[in-house]
């Protein structure tokens, strides 16, 4: 299947955004750099309890190809508040942490050797910041503020010298949909920037796509070469369904958007225009029941061949699709059992290696990917007792710094 330029630049550009980068050493092994953050206990985890200072350190993992996990005490980052997500710069020179209960985002520029050196926080553009992504040439950051009764937005900034952030708009989302309690106002859960950088950009070449679980929409903007949001099309998703996150196939003209209450993974044609035509949904569940389960996240293979969902609450999975080359349709080859509300993943660098952060019991465990996409369960994995934060949520993946970093199996 070809694509348009305007197509093609949108997906091939989103597919840079991610922040993977290894460390290889004559050959051997493979070590990473793996940050992990707290979101807090999940309201719907009645056993749980919050340990409000544990949870505002920022742990880091070395992970080796096997899968092992060693933790790294010496990297860990002190917050202010409570670091619900974190996404860093493709150039790996910047780390930008989500306090979503001070409504800020606190940036980090990358010292020497492995050392982050805080820089000023600025405020989010709204209420509850749960989201964040990184332009192509590190240049932008935009923010999906979550919102309570009001306050959703999503808030575009500039990226300065040394990771400073200069807020340069903010579009409030309003309206709502029809669950009784999860969507009586609107609530933006991610957002992301596709499109290169250049001084002289024509409208259309940075696009933001917000997703928003209140509204069942999928809310795009351009983002202007004076830094403004302009919103060019806005896609509804089914009644009650919930878009959460979404991922852009780095190969092909498709993104997937995981809707968290329906529990379905619905892929989209990226059109030229950058609007989104529905091809296919997939559903998470077995049973054919969404009570008591709620979608988490979306990782998809630095190839494109693969996605993994997870599924927590009464259902706590990672479900593996395959993609079509030429369709980009789905088709789900595998579910795995996950640690209880398995609300981060992530893959390294590779695609080896997938991590599942398990929110209720406070636990990461690994599996290896392998050579078919199916997942294998390691016998890896680290918790409370290892130096994990209290109920891990997010990861950030970087380099061993300069080959500093041990060697691990």
């Amino acid at each position: 299947m070809s694509c348009t330029q305007r197509a093609c630049a949108a997906f091939l550009a989103a597919a840079a955004l991610a922040p993977r980068f290894i460390f290889v050493a004559e050959g051997q092994f493979l070590t990473e750099v793996v940050y992990v953050s707290s979101a807090g206990c999940d309201a719907d985890d009645w056993g749980c309890t919050d340990d409000v200072e544990a949870q505002k350190v920022v742990r880091t993992l070395r992970v080796g190809e096997s899968g092992s996990m060693h933790v790294a005490p010496e990297l860990e980052l002190l917050q202010e508040g409570l670091p619900a997500w974190m996404t860093a710069s493709p150039d790996g020179q910047c780390l930008f942490v989500a306090l979503v209960d001070q409504g800020k985002i606190q940036p980090y520029s990358l010292g020497s050797g492995e050392v982050w050196m805080p820089g000023s926080a600025v405020g989010s553009g709204g209420v509850y910041p749960v989201h964040a992504s990184v332009s192509q040439k590190s240049r932008f950051l935009v923010v999906a503020n979550y919102g309570g009764d009001d306050g959703a937005s999503t808030a575009a900034f500039r990226i300065g010298a040394h990771c400073t952030l200069e807020a340069l708009d903010v579009r409030t989302h309003h309206g709502h949909s029809v669950h009784p309690w999860r969507q009586t106002a609107a609530h933006a859960h991610s957002a992301y920037i596709t499109g290169p950088d250049s001084d002289t950009r024509h409208p259309g070449e940075h696009l933001v796509y917000t997703c928003d679980l209140g509204l069942d929409a999928i809310v795009v903007y351009n983002l202007t070469a004076e830094g403004k949001l302009e919103e060019v099309h806005r896609i509804f998703t089914s009644p009650g369904s919930g878009p959460r996150h979404l991922v852009f196939n780095p190969t092909l003209p498709f993104v997937y958007v995981l809707c968290e209450l329906n529990q379905v993974v619905s892929s989209y044609r990226i059109e030229e225009d950058g609007g989104l035509t529905l091809l296919a949904e997939k559903s998470l569940v077995h049973d054919g029941s969404t009570a008591g389960k709620k979608a988490a996240e979306l990782v998809i293979h630095p190839s494109g061949s693969a996605l993994y969902a997870t599924n927590r609450q009464n259902e706590n999975t990672v479900t593996v699709f395959t993609v079509d080359a030429v369709t980009g349709i789905l088709e789900e080859i595998q579910q795995v059992g996950a640690p209880r509300f398995p609300r981060g993943a992530a893959l390294n660098a590779e695609g080896t290696v997938l991590l599942v952060a398990g929110q209720s019991q406070s636990e990461i465990w690994s599996y290896k990917v392998e050579a078919d996409w199916r997942l294998t369960k390691t016998s890896f994995s680290v918790g409370l007792s290892e130096g994990m934060p209290p109920n891990p949520a997010a990861f950030a993946v970087f380099p061993s710094a300069k080959g500093t970093g041990p060697l691990l199996p």
